[in-house]
């Protein structure tokens, strides 16, 4: 159940009225280009915004330089890291991220969820799955530079201020990872408990 779709929420509806169909990161991709009618939300470097497409994006060149389908890249072997998969079309695992329920979301149209395909969350956009032990063993490969150069993951920790889209002018964003609060302060008091990662939420998740 789908309410009348209001901007800008075109490509989460659309999504959400297909949910539990395949949806490729070419569908979703070209999607995209089409609402963006081919251009450039701000000239380069001139705006910071959340995309997901940019990550679904870098994960078909990662597919094509490792000559493999997008939906059978294991970024869990590449890395040397058991326990963490992309769900890709894997009915069984989406049933148990499933959360069956009213989708209740400023970000989203208002929809009841009962099943979901997991490619409709992107995949290399944001869709990766683990055990506690392999996403804690992920962090800190990464964190120790084991995963990335130095130059790499000191731009993931230099978050910028979002001046675009969702999360505009109060979300700061590195390339990947953004400052979460552990705990909950005032908005004008400095709080030390903060940590890199990338929280959030999916449809019925």
């Amino acid at each position: 159940d789908i309410e009348e779709p209001q901007p800008p929420y075109t490509y989460d509806t659309e999504v959400l009225m297909e949910g539990e169909k395949v949806w490729p990161p070419i569908k979703a991709l070209s999607y995209v280009s089409k609402l963006a009618g081919g251009r450039l939300l701000c000239p380069p470097g001139n705006c910071t915004c959340y995309s997901t497409a940019s990550f679904m994006l870098a994960g078909l060149v990662l597919a094509s330089k490792l000559n493999v389908e997008y939906d059978d890249l294991d970024l869990g072997k590449q890395l040397g890291i058991k326990g963490l998969q992309f769900p890709g079309k894997d009915d069984k695992l989406s049933e148990l991220l499933s959360v069956p329920g009213v989708v209740n979301s400023p970000y989203w149209p208002k929809a009841t969820i009962w099943h979901q395909n997991p490619s409709i969350l992107g995949g290399t956009g944001g869709n990766l799955v683990g055990t506690t032990s392999a996403v804690a063993d992920f962090f800190r490969k990464l964190f120790m530079g084991k995963l990335i150069s130095e130059s790499g993951l000191k731009e993931m920790v230099s978050d910028r201020l979002i001046t675009r889209g969702r999360g505009a002018g109060w979300l700061s964003y590195g390339a990947g990872l953004m400052p979460v609060s552990a705990s909950y302060v005032g908005a004008d008091s400095f709080d030390p408990a903060v940590y890199w990662g990338a929280p959030g939420q999916t449809y019925g998740f």
